[in-house]
């Protein structure tokens, strides 16, 4: 929405069919549309697929494109009405499927594998990274990889906005909340730096797919229990003013999937907003965070490092301070929304091959 909509609306009319709440700020020529979600694939399938495939038939679009494998099938089907058909793969969820804690039927897997290679054949595929290329290696049109790098336009705001003092000991994380995604070496982390900083919180902003009784077996979480906020899902425009009041941004991803060959956003969201990162110790991870020298990498399932770094980070402010202005510089250099978005506009607006 922050990123896409805004290039494609300087030509186009945009409609988004999403499940998330309406954004504060559309562009003239955007409609939102709001989808009911539902947890479960079977649900989905049959009751909001046949509402968005109504919304293709009455707006009849020049293109559609899709975020989601599972909209394949529909997708595929709009190439009968000539529809032009943007593949954009945001995850492999073939290395992937296995660690979903729902909709990993192996019937799911084997329709996903079959509309994926279809779609291989007669859809322009968008990538996120260049590992893909590998994946896909076999596709009728040229691939373009675009790098989902955090729009200067939308983050700057917040960064310049002065920190709420009252979360400058505090530190976040923004994404889907799992353990393969590092939860419980944060919770362990901020039980450890309790005996130092009693004070310290975690700040956890999305959907949380641990269960309860998972969540309670992590070590250390009864005693950190009024200190990890869990916010749910909600939208980057409320979450982000917390994070860029907070002391660091986490993002320790476990070496499962394709987690150590894929950018988390969330890394250069936290760089942007200018505050120091402590991310997994990936080599893909290391050529950005070393690079930019704005954070430390480190093992993900080290609990005790990560308790180090976060009390280092809050007894030398000085040199958290310094490490989330490199960030932020790296960021206005390299890894930024305006460096990659006329790749997008020259898809959309320059091809001219059906």
């Amino acid at each position: 929405m922050y990123k896409y909509v805004p290039v494609l609306s300087q030509q186009a009319t945009v409609r988004c069919l999403l499940t998330g709440p309406e954004p504060a700020f559309l562009p003239a020529t955007c409609t939102y549309i709001r989808l009911r979600r539902f947890a479960w694939l079977g649900w989905r399938l049959l009751l909001i697929h046949p509402v968005i495939a109504w919304h293709i038939l009455r707006f009849r679009p020049q293109i559609l494109h899709i975020f989601m494998p599972e909209l394949l099938p529909l997708a595929l089907c709009c190439r009968i009405f000539g529809i032009r058909v943007m593949y954009d793969v945001q995850e492999n969820l073939r290395l992937k499927f296995h660690l979903k804690p729902r909709n990993n039927h192996w019937l799911f897997r084997k329709a996903f594998a079959g509309f994926d290679l279809i779609a291989r054949r007669h859809c322009h595929c968008i990538f996120t990274e260049d590992s893909y290329l590998a994946e896909y290696s076999s596709l009728r049109h040229p691939p373009v990889v675009i790098y989902n790098y955090p729009a200067l336009s939308y983050t700057q705001p917040f960064s310049a906005r002065p920190p709420d003092p009252s979360y400058a000991g505090d530190f976040a994380y923004i994404g889907l909340l799992s353990q393969e995604r590092g939860l419980d070496t944060m919770i362990e982390a901020l039980a450890l730096l309790k005996s130092c900083f009693p004070t310290a919180r975690l700040h956890l902003f999305g959907r949380l797919v641990t269960p309860q009784t998972q969540l309670e077996r992590i070590k250390g979480y009864p005693d950190v229990i009024d200190q990890v906020i869990f916010y749910g899902p909600m939208d980057h425009a409320r979450a982000l003013p917390v994070i860029a009041s907070c002391c660091a941004g986490l993002a320790l991803l476990k070496p499962v999937g394709d987690y150590a060959h894929s950018y988390p956003c969330k890394l250069f969201e936290y760089m942007a907003l200018g505050i120091p990162v402590i991310t997994s110790d990936f080599a893909l991870y290391r050529s950005v965070v070393e690079t930019a020298d704005c954070g430390y990498c480190i093992p993900p399932n080290n609990a005790p490092m990560l308790a180090e770094r976060m009390q280092y980070l809050l007894e030398q402010r000085s040199d958290a301070i310094l490490f989330g202005k490199q960030g932020q510089k790296a960021i206005q250099e390299q890894y930024n929304w305006e460096s990659e978005q006329e790749k997008l506009f020259q898809l959309y607006f320059n091809y001219t091959k059906p």
